[in-house]
């Protein structure tokens, strides 16, 4: 995904760039070879390196959300968002289709319990894995919350969002909030 992010955003800001899908895996390629070195040449610094991504994480949430909040020309109503439905995918009703959406944030849950094994290499194991599942859990349901809100409110047009040149609607979603 990073890579399509990347080539995203080449696109968007270099008008003649004509993406081709050789690029996004060239440049998924180099995106996992840095993620390889860089893992392996800082494995000891990784739980200094994992508390300033923390900071990151949170402060760039707010970084990202605050100036979307302030600079979006054209808020959507809150009826709009919040009470109408559409069913854009083609399938046969929009009950259907609302259930195949939340697909992806279900997907979200799978994962977490990864904690769970390892929990023979932690002392007071029932007490500690719980604990830190429902730390990582709690904030980042809140903060995910709080972005999907953001996003919904300041989308604008979906069907300029969905055909942008990127590719990638939140890298349009920005660029049109800003």
């Amino acid at each position: 995904m990073v890579a399509l992010i990347i080539q995203g955003l080449i696109a968007l800001n270099v008008e003649d760039y004509v993406g081709q899908s050789y690029h996004g895996t060239l440049l998924t390629i180099a995106v996992i070879a840095f993620s390889v070195i860089f893992n392996t040449s800082t494995s000891s610094h990784l739980p200094m390196i994992e508390s300033v991504m923390l900071a990151l994480h949170v402060f760039g949430m707010l970084a990202i959300t605050i100036p979307l909040w302030v600079l979006t020309p054209n808020l959507s109503h809150a009826s709009d968002v919040l009470l109408t439905f559409t069913n854009e995918g083609g399938w046969p009703s929009k009950e259907l289709s609302a259930m195949i959406g939340l697909t992806v944030p279900f997907c979200a849950l799978v994962g977490f319990d990864c904690s769970i094994h390892m929990s023979e290499e932690i002392q007071d194991a029932s007490i500690a894995i719980p604990r830190a599942i429902m730390w990582s859990i709690a904030p980042n349901a809140f903060m995910a919350f709080f972005m999907i809100l953001t996003l919904i409110f300041c989308i604008g047009d979906v069907e300029s969002i969905l055909n942008s040149k990127s590719k990638e609607p939140f890298i349009q979603l920005f660029y049109n909030s800003t």
